[in-house]
């Protein structure tokens, strides 16, 4: 994926926002002409975004127990393999993009805030360090990932309702971006000292978007429809 820098934070260890995550390939089916767009942070958080709300009706209990795993897990690439597997059907354009896991899991995330805590209200803190459900175990992960979901955690431990207004406005629009700039006031203290790295809000947002999740999960329990398939 390619990215423009908007933040730079600096403290301790470096970490890749394009690094892909080994629990499922990056690329999907293509087209012609597709190949110039497969860098397009848009598109494909767009066919990604598709592909979920396909494999919420076809299979909800597979979607939720996706974000129900640690990422890095066996159980999670066992459940992701199973996803990518039913994403060509679900793609409504047949299209060639880059996606890693935690974006998959950031979209997958954002669709399930939506269809599980659509009138819940707003998170307010303190939230603990141990309301992330999977996020909060140990996670066998490449550090770059693995400081991601670090500071995700933080940012919304210290502005639950800050992470939930970003994530009430469209991907890539300008209330996007003003949220974000807001934010971004609580980032300083959730970089590790020493690090130098580098993030944009379409790197960061899936990150974002998952920890928000784990907590209202952790706090409310997903809703579970009695045909949900595991």
């Amino acid at each position: 994926m390619t990215v423009s820098t908007v933040w730079r934070c600096t403290r301790a260890a470096v970490w890749a926002v394009a690094a892909l995550l080994a629990a499922q390939p990056g690329s999907v089916a293509a087209k012609p002409g597709d190949n110039a767009r497969r860098a397009d942070n848009k598109l494909a958080y767009e066919a990604m975004d598709e592909a979920f709300i396909c494999m919420m009706k076809r299979n909800p209990g597979q979607v939720r127990a996706y974000l129900a795993s640690v990422p890095g897990s066996d159980r999670e690439r066992t459940i992701g393999w199973y996803l990518y597997r039913r994403l060509g059907d679900c793609l409504v354009r047949a299209t060639y993009v880059r996606f890693n896991g935690v974006m998959a899991r950031g979209v997958a995330a954002e669709r399930l805030l939506a269809t599980d805590f659509a009138t819940a209200d707003a998170l307010q803190e303190p939230v603990g360090a141990d309301e992330f459900g999977p996020l909060s175990e140990a996670m066998k992960l490449e550090p770059q990932i693995a400081s991601g979901y670090a500071f995700a955690r933080c940012v919304a431990m210290a502005d639950p309702a800050g992470v939930g207004r970003v994530l009430s406005t469209a991907r890539g629009s300008t209330a996007e971006q003003a949220a974000m700039q807001v934010l971004k006031l609580r980032f300083p203290p959730c970089v590790v000292a020493g690090a130098t790295f580098s993030i944009d809000r379409w790197t960061l947002r899936p990150f974002l978007a998952e920890a928000l999740y784990q907590v209202y999960r952790a706090r409310g329990g997903a809703a579970a429809n009695p045909g949900d398939r595991s």
